[in-house]
């Protein structure tokens, strides 16, 4: 995404994926296990990225095992992303993974 100078040293970060919004809104998210999102190392640095993101008009977050792994949610989400790229799918699961696409939050 960037290089940015931290506590004196020049650094490279890149997210761990962008999520582009249909009113084009973009935020970038990182993937942490939650001990290490706890650290105050990693706040630190997350924090200034966050900064950084926000001057270039876009957000970072970061994302832990607790948001992640919510039942059934992420039980669902396995079974979508197993199907969304088979081209076998009928039309009534096609419809679904249109569904999905228009509204998200489901």
């Amino acid at each position: 995404m960037s290089i940015t100078s931290f506590e004196g040293k020049k650094r490279g970060y890149t997210p761990d994926f962008a999520v582009f919004y249909s009113d084009s809104y973009e935020t970038f998210y990182e993937i942490k296990p939650k001990h290490i999102a706890e650290t105050e190392d990693f706040r630190k640095k997350f924090m200034f990225q966050k900064e950084h993101t926000l001057r270039i008009g876009k957000d970072l977050h970061v994302l832990t095992e607790d948001e992640i792994q919510i039942y059934p949610l992420l039980d669902n989400m396995k079974i979508i992303h197993r199907y969304a790229c088979d081209d076998t799918l009928n039309p009534l699961q096609r419809n679904i993974l249109t569904l999905f696409k228009k509204y998200g939050e489901l």
